[in-house]
């Protein structure tokens, strides 16, 4: 699924990462001349660099930092590089604190994390699409089909394009409600949802996307049946919110999964007495 395949290209990416922190620290060393006497020492900077690196990482996602991995956008990549320097420098001279450690240089440091920032900043510009092409090319590529109205593959075409460097690849949509076009919305018009079975035969389709939420349902469960015994991908877009003209919160308890209008963060006791306090 699309979660998994971000999720794969953020590790890589981190990878890489780590092991360009290590390089760049080569390079310092060597530009700066460093004594052979002190080699012993910087193997463990850039473990502790790399560390940094790591948990900030990990906490991008609490913190909410948006990571762009699909649009070169500048500021996003500049924000979430800052914070990797702000972990990694931070970690580094926390350690030299505690260790009251003096075989490093004040110009060393300034010029090995100038050197770092530019050396991810560019990673997290160019690499993402890199990895990409390599990762989710040939074998890997989604030839994927869409099924729906077209408002619905309207909606779905900006999502559809970001997602390309993962190797989705919109063969073209079967819609109803449009008979004699030969596009919806850019997206070849391959016929009716009754035809979705000859489609995915002649398309060489891997992945189905399904546009609303099932409303003829013995249709549908062929239409499931037939993806299941191929072995295809199935994804369905809902479009609940629509219908119910007011935004949803979807929730699990003890296994079972429901749907509500509103989170009532009142409901804990603990934001409750939070709220008293703050309200004096």
């Amino acid at each position: 699924m699309i979660w998994q395949r971000t999720r794969g290209l953020q590790n890589m990416l981190l990878i890489c990462q780590l092991a360009l922190a290590a390089v760049v620290l080569c390079v310092v060393m060597m530009l700066m001349g460093v004594e052979k006497l002190h080699f012993t020492h910087y193997p463990i900077y850039a473990l502790v660099v790399m560390a940094g690196l790591l948990l900030e990482a990990m906490n991008r996602e609490r913190a909410r930092v948006r990571m762009n991995l699909w649009q070169h956008n500048f500021l996003d990549q500049h924000r979430v590089t800052l914070r990797q320097i702000m972990y990694a420098a931070g970690g580094l001279l926390a350690y030299l604190v505690v260790t009251k450690d003096q075989f490093i240089s004040r110009w060393f440091l300034l010029l090995y994390f100038s050197g770092l920032y530019l050396t991810l900043l560019a990673g997290n510009y160019y690499l993402p699409r890199i990895l990409a092409r390599r990762m989710f090319r040939g074998v890997r590529a989604e030839r994927t089909l869409l099924i729906g109205p077209a408002a619905q593959a309207a909606r779905m075409k900006r999502w559809l394009g970001m997602k390309e460097m993962f190797g989705f690849k919109t063969v073209g949509i079967l819609c109803s409600d449009v008979t004699q076009s030969a596009e919806v919305h850019g997206f070849r018009h391959l016929g009716r949802m009754e035809e979705f079975e000859d489609v995915i035969h002649r398309e060489a389709i891997t992945q189905v996307v399904l546009l609303e939420l099932p409303k003829e349902l013995l249709a549908h469960r062929k239409l499931v049946a037939t993806v299941e015994k191929l072995g295809l991908r199935f994804l369905i877009l809902s479009n609940l919110e629509e219908m119910l003209e007011h935004p949803v919160v979807h929730m699990q308890d003890d296994g079972l999964s429901f749907i509500t209008l509103r989170t009532e963060p009142l409901e804990n006791p603990l934001n409750r007495v939070a709220k008293r306090a703050l309200d004096g």
